[in-house]
């Protein structure tokens, strides 16, 4: 890292934390060189605003309510709930429902731009879960979980989906390198098996080995990393009365009140400080 350190710019070195620096490295394998090119795009896209909207990602999450959230309540149900048996926060999508919905969303949704920019936000919000799952458990917590339900989904995938996963994928690999614990793909049906072959070729191999393909007998598999407690009713857990509307709980860290002061915070110190909880990765 001490190597990395003395090949950026003072403005980096400035407002990225050490453990922005190592994820980074991890992500290229330890190349320095590789890293530091990584490092220095990552930065050039965080302080770039986005295409078709007027915020950059560092400043995404000052826009209090997005103003298609009603869209993304209705035609993308999702929701920030749970943890892992290690207290790793969990994502649920039903990303099924949504293929089906896509054509409709399309129409309030014109460009896949700002189903870009809506993404990003998620990664922030998900990046303040973790600082919030930190404190709950006074430990570090650096990665999520992310659990996609293909339960009902199109046969027919649409263009603009293909394309919009495409550069979904690529900011999370090049911008928010090592953030991902598992990805759950379950209820996969029968003609998935041609979406991935699709798809696949886009991931980094460092993500692809943390996909975990399922069909309808997911719940065994799910139940070794998470607790019934935390898997919604609907997959076979326990949980019932989930939020999958903004505004988000407040026991998952980023209810309007609670991102109001993370956001205030966050200008505070440096990038991915997580603040004191700098020890224990898990």
């Amino acid at each position: 890292m001490e190597v990395l350190r003395k090949r950026l710019p003072d403005e980096l070195n400035e407002n990225v934390s050490d453990f922005k620096c190592i994820q980074f490295l991890r992500a290229r394998n330890m190349n320095v060189d590789k890293a530091q090119e990584m490092i220095q795009n990552w930065w050039t896209w965080w302080n770039t605003p986005l295409p078709g909207d007027e915020l950059c990602p560092y400043n995404i999450l000052t826009r209090r309510d997005d103003p298609l959230e009603p869209v993304y309540s209705k035609l993308v149900p999702h929701t920030f709930h749970g943890e892992d048996k290690r207290g790793r926060p969990v994502f649920y999508e039903r990303t099924g429902l949504i293929s089906k919905n896509f054509s409709e969303l399309k129409k309030d949704i014109p460009t896949e731009d700002i189903l870009v920019s809506r993404h990003v936000r998620v990664m922030e919000l998900e990046m303040i879960r973790l600082v919030h799952q930190s404190h709950k458990h006074h430990k570090f917590v650096s990665k999520i979980n992310i659990v996609f339900d293909l339960a009902e989904m199109d046969v027919t995938p649409d263009m603009m989906g293909i394309q919009f996963l495409r550069k979904m994928l690529h900011i999370d690999q090049n911008y928010y390198p090592e953030t991902l614990q598992k990805m759950f793909i379950i209820n996969a049906p029968w003609f998935f098996t041609a979406i991935w072959a699709l798809i696949s070729p886009w991931m980094d191999p460092l993500i692809a080995q943390k996909v975990i393909i399922l069909g309808a007998d997911f719940l065994p598999v799910l139940r070794r990393f998470i607790n019934d407690d935390n898997i919604p009713d609907y997959l076979g857990g326990s949980c019932t009365g989930l939020s999958w509307h903004y505004p988000y709980e407040e026991s998952e860290g980023i209810s309007p009140d609670q991102l109001i002061d993370a956001v205030n915070r966050r200008g505070d110190s440096k990038y991915g400080s997580w603040e004191s909880y700098i020890g224990v990765e898990v």
